[in-house]
């Protein structure tokens, strides 16, 4: 507590710490703010509603804050464990701060000194991008290649696809690194159709709903009696994908996802590369192989949504 009586940052975290650990009778005034497909209710404080909901005594409390705020929450959970509270429930995940290119810095008005390879930003200096600023130059790039690339598209086409690509693009350069790694924005490595970015997984989505497009969805589950060795790859990178699942949820080591989704976007290559799908003279190995194709578009897809990256059908 401050000597004019106010509190501090780490004063009211330890008060809303207690209250998520249900360590307080009192609590909030909720209202619904929408119910989700499966009927559950998400809720949101608001003074004047009407639903009566105690929040507290849960399995796991996730504080998602930037690592430099690693010593105050230190703080905070051993005062959670002075209040004879589960402080093992509360968990600071921590993350490294976002820095700009020197590409990317010099495009607003930043000098760069000699031999510097990264900018931090900066409130105070003028030295920062909005998420928003930052969405548009990446469209502007995309918008310009959709466009040369399909100039049959009309224009609403053009500026769906750019929108999925920039969002992709920027979303899969912030969940892929480590948690305790710097993330160095770059506008120009983000959108690379090659390497380990959001549009090459996007790319693989889209390579395989054109197979499926052309295969009229004509498939069957019942495999052949010998499989290729990228067919066997792929399949088990496939069923690997619920193992996955978990273990993020278990460890909280969110870059495990984007990083199963390049292997898995790999494996699909090699095996489009090496496997023939739709030219197969054997009618139940196409059948086989396009099941394949559908697998890895299903599963790939939801590994998409899971890390924020919206899938693109057409690029």
């Amino acid at each position: 507590v401050k000597s004019d009586g106010s509190t501090t940052y780490v004063a009211r975290d330890i008060a809303y710490g207690a209250w998520k650990l249900g360590g307080t009778s009192r609590d909030f005034k909720y209202k619904v703010w929408f119910r989700d497909p499966w009927g559950g209710e998400v809720l949101v404080t608001d003074l004047d509603g009407d639903v009566e909901k105690t929040i507290g005594d849960v399995e796991k409390v996730i504080n998602v804050i930037d690592i430099r705020q690693k010593r105050p929450q230190e703080i905070v959970k051993y005062a959670l464990e002075l209040l004879g509270l589960k402080s093992e429930r509360y968990i600071h995940f921590g993350y490294e701060v976002v820095a700009l290119s020197i590409n990317d810095a010099v495009k607003i008005g930043y000098e760069p000194e000699p031999g510097q390879e990264f900018v931090h930003m900066s409130g105070r200096r003028g030295l920062y991008v909005k998420a928003d600023t930052l969405l548009d130059m990446l469209k502007e790039k995309v918008r310009f290649e959709v466009r040369e690339k399909h100039p049959e598209w009309v224009e609403e086409k053009i500026e769906d696809v750019a929108e999925k690509i920039a969002v992709g693009a920027l979303r899969y350069s912030l969940v892929k690194p480590d948690t305790d790694k710097l993330i160095i924005l770059d506008t120009g490595e983000m959108l690379k159709l090659e390497g380990d970015t959001g549009p090459y997984l996007q790319y693989s989505y889209a390579r395989a709903c054109r197979i499926l497009e052309k295969s009229s969805l004509e498939y069957s589950f019942k495999p052949p009696a010998k499989l290729t060795e990228e067919e066997k790859q792929l399949l088990r990178r496939i069923a690997n994908f619920p193992e996955v699942v978990e273990e993020v949820g278990r460890s909280l080591l969110i870059k495990t996802l984007p990083n199963y989704a390049y292997m898995l976007a790999q494996d699909f290559s090699r095996f489009y590369e090496k496997v023939p799908v739709l030219y197969s003279e054997d009618a139940e190995l196409r059948k086989f192989r396009v099941a394949e194709v559908l697998a890895f578009k299903i599963v790939l897809g939801n590994v998409l949504n899971l890390i924020g990256v919206p899938p693109v059908e057409e690029m």
